[in-house]
């Protein structure tokens, strides 16, 4: 939960320090988020899908290319210049697709009912809001301003669905360790 509510701090922080994000000025602050919402983000999927190779495997080959992308976006001399929307679009599709096995593997496993488990709705969480996330960048990649910040608004409203969500997770949460707490006296 830690890496959860580190997660949700950085994302934050992000939308305070961006005004406008079609504004060119912006750009190198999401650039240098995006790298950090991916290291953390499938950091918190690796813990909540324990002994999952599968999962580390996606994690690390889809963190090189991310980072490898965003390299070469640097290397073009674009990192303050334009959002890396090539990098958005791949780490959120890995992103999604992790959080989606991990909730698959979670709904066989689980011995108590999923809307109970903090980390059932973690992963749904993630997958929700990267799943609708990479096509609105992929969007972005071909549209005129006009259609960039039209998308900036219903990505204004995903974020708001993540906070919301967030602090669901963090209430349920806190009810899943009390209850467990006394389960086990």
């Amino acid at each position: 939960m830690a890496l959860f509510g580190c997660s949700i701090a950085a994302a934050a922080l992000t939308e305070l320090l961006i005004a406008d994000p079609s504004a060119v000025h912006n750009c190198h602050i999401v650039n240098s988020y995006v790298i950090l919402e991916y290291l953390l983000t499938a950091g918190m999927i690796i813990s909540i899908s324990k002994r999952s190779l599968i999962i580390n495997v996606l994690a690390t080959a889809g963190g090189v290319f991310v980072i490898g992308l965003m390299i070469r976006h640097a290397l073009k001399g674009l990192f303050y210049e334009w959002l890396a929307t090539s990098v958005l679009i791949t780490g959120g599709f890995v992103l999604a697709l992790m959080a989606m096995i991990s909730l698959y593997r979670l709904s066989l496993t689980s011995e108590t009912p999923l809307k109970s488990r903090p980390d059932f709705w973690v992963l749904n969480h993630v997958s929700v809001y990267f799943i609708c996330i990479t096509p609105l960048f992929g969007l972005m990649r071909v549209g005129d301003l006009a259609t960039t910040k039209a998308i900036f608004v219903i990505h204004d409203y995903l974020y708001l669905f993540r906070y919301v969500t967030a602090i669901a997770i963090f209430v349920i949460y806190r009810r899943f360790n009390t209850l467990s707490r006394y389960a086990t006296r």
